[in-house]
């Protein structure tokens, strides 16, 4: 009597077994064979509030291009410093073979950052900018043709340390070496300048401040202001001959 009951049992317990594992499967066909949600897929539904313009080639990652036009007066430092973006970047962006080199009416990328924008994004406002007051001329003799002129073209922020400097611009169609040149005040403080070359229309900021040179701002290393309305600002050879002067307004 066992022997049969206990192959009952077996029977019993393979047909529960196989059963469990025929559902088991039909289950999992199921779900295999469903398809998957469509909103994985289907981005058509998506309605962005803004439409992010296509960076110009090279725009470093994250940031977006506008488009300078430069003004008279105009720096290749102070647009720079205008935007907030590196010197360095401003030269590499742009392919400048020669920084020192703009004239009005240039027209410059700027990369910026895409969160400095206000919202909606206004047309640009040309900048004001005040024409500097003209050099006290030395000479009345003009410049030989192909010679280089050299003149102060004003004196920024005097008074301000941070922002202090003077402008040295070549206007002549030579090339000015400025290695042994001199800025000197009337109080006899002298700043003489670096290996340095100023081409045609290219220019120089000599801050006042602490900083690290390059080829279109130089620093004097002082921790306090040395201009003042008044003063009278020389640029002289390494001759000792003094070539340009500048009162400051």
């Amino acid at each position: 009597m066992h022997g049969p009951k206990r192959m009952i049992y077996y029977l019993l317990i393979n047909v529960f077994v196989s059963a469990c594992t025929i559902l088991t499967v039909l289950f999992l066909w199921d779900r295999l064979r469903s398809p998957l949600p469509v909103a994985l897929f289907d981005n058509s539904s998506a309605s962005p509030t803004a439409e992010a313009a296509e960076p110009a080639a090279g725009t470093p990652a994250g940031r977006t291009t506008i488009t300078y036009v430069v003004q008279a007066g105009d720096t290749l430092l102070d647009i720079a410093l205008e935007f907030g973006v590196p010197l360095e970047t401003l030269i590499e962006f742009n392919g400048l073979d020669n920084p020192n080199q703009l004239s009005v009416g240039d027209e410059l990328l700027i990369p910026i950052d895409p969160a400095s924008l206000p919202s909606p994004t206004p047309s640009p406002t040309p900048t004001v900018r005040v024409t500097p007051p003209t050099p006290i001329p030395i000479s009345a003799t003009p410049a030989p043709s192909g010679k280089v002129v050299l003149s102060i073209q004003s004196v920024v922020a005097p008074g301000d340390i941070a922002e202090e400097r003077v402008i040295v611009q070549q206007t002549g169609s030579g090339q000015a070496a400025m290695q042994g040149w001199k800025l000197e005040d009337q109080d006899g403080n002298v700043f003489i300048f670096p290996q340095l070359t100023l081409f045609q229309d290219g220019a120089v900021s000599v801050y006042t401040r602490l900083g690290v040179n390059t080829v279109v701002e130089l620093y004097w290393g002082l921790s306090v202001s040395i201009w003042e309305p008044g003063e009278v600002v020389s640029l002289i050879d390494p001759s000792g001959a003094i070539v340009a002067a500048f009162q400051i307004p």
